[in-house]
């Protein structure tokens, strides 16, 4: 309908405006939108206490692989900001800034979704319950990549060279947690 639309406001002019400006045109349009709205484009959401509570079955800090660390540390992190995948792609090291009992993290490319740079994320510990705290696992994850890190992006690919993760492998291992948590993914 929309292509429609368009292909004859650049055809045809009504009373000087474009077809597609029109008031009539408009409330057309609308009745329309009214009678047949858009389906949601995922009609399943997932409860993140599910996650939540997988997360926190992992092992403790000291015993978690690499892997291990990176998908727990990369969920929770997505989990306490409600931000997307694109977005953790842009964290970098140096804008990471720890303020007990708050991480904050500056942003400074333009994303996807916002039209403003400089997204500041708060992380704020969870001293309730250690094992899933986002704060304590982005400084644990740090730590243990400092040694691998030969980039500023936060997180690193697993295997070597180690360099920055794209969007698609984090996605990738976010599928994957989910999945291991008990998370219909086949969406």
């Amino acid at each position: 309908m929309n292509s429609a639309r368009a292909a004859l406001s650049h055809l045809v002019q009504v009373n000087g405006k474009p077809f597609g400006e029109n008031t009539f045109v408009h409330k057309y349009f609308a009745g329309i939108r009214n009678i047949c709205p858009h389906a949601p484009k995922y009609s399943d959401i997932w409860d993140p206490s599910i996650v939540i509570s997988h997360l926190s079955s992992f092992p403790g800090l000291d015993s978690l692989s690499l892997k291990a660390l990176t998908q727990k540390t990369l969920m929770l992190v997505l989990l306490a900001t409600g931000q997307r995948v694109q977005t953790m792609a842009h964290i970098t090291v140096q804008n990471i800034h720890y303020v007990h009992p708050v991480v904050h993290i500056t942003i400074t490319s333009k994303l996807k979704h916002t039209k403003q740079r400089g997204l500041i994320l708060q992380i704020k510990q969870f001293p309730e319950n250690s094992h899933i705290c986002p704060v304590a696992y982005l400084q644990a994850y740090l730590a243990k990549t400092l040694a691998i890190r030969n980039h500023d992006q936060l997180f690193l690919c697993l295997q070597r060279p180690h360099g920055p993760a794209s969007i698609p492998t984090m996605a990738r291992w976010v599928k994957q947690v989910l999945a291991s948590a008990g998370i219909n993914t086949s969406v």
